[in-house]
């Protein structure tokens, strides 16, 4: 096992899309909850749950940590309004690098993903200059 890539305020991790129609992004909010965006699932599989994991592994899921709610039984699209989880008493988010949608009976993901560090929003390439006290401004060309 890797050393753990702990999950850290502002990261952030996207499902893969194993089976069942598993996708969206997983995104710590502070250490003791994170915040789900954009998922969609079938509904479908026996004993479903978020599980969280030192890494993304089968092996680290089947000794990670169920959070949430079931989710078998409802089907999600997409558009539904964000899913906050909130970590059980005495848990942290820092104990943990990885995310799935797991199938608790079967032992398999449905899809999950590592939480990683999202690179700040870059203008560089897009002509545009600083210009003091954060105001932006475009370059000029020169005929």
């Amino acid at each position: 096992m890797g050393a753990l890539q702990a999950a850290t305020v502002g990261t952030r991790a996207t499902f893969s899309n194993d089976f069942h129609n598993v996708s969206g992004t997983a995104t710590v909010l502070d250490l003791e909850r994170l915040r789900i965006d954009d998922f969609t699932y079938d509904g479908q599989g026996l004993d479903v749950f978020f599980y969280l994991g030192q890494e993304d592994t089968d092996a680290s899921f089947i000794g990670g940590l169920a959070i949430g709610e079931p989710l078998v039984g409802t089907v999600f699209d997409g558009t539904q309004t964000p899913i906050v989880i909130q970590m059980p008493a005495g848990q942290s988010l820092a104990d943990y690098g990885a995310i799935s949608v797991w199938c608790v009976d079967a032992t398999v993901s449905f899809g999950s993903g590592s939480f990683v560090q999202i690179p700040e929003p870059s203008v560089a390439g897009l002509g545009l200059v600083v210009l003091g006290a954060g105001v932006i401004g475009r370059r000029r060309r020169q005929c």
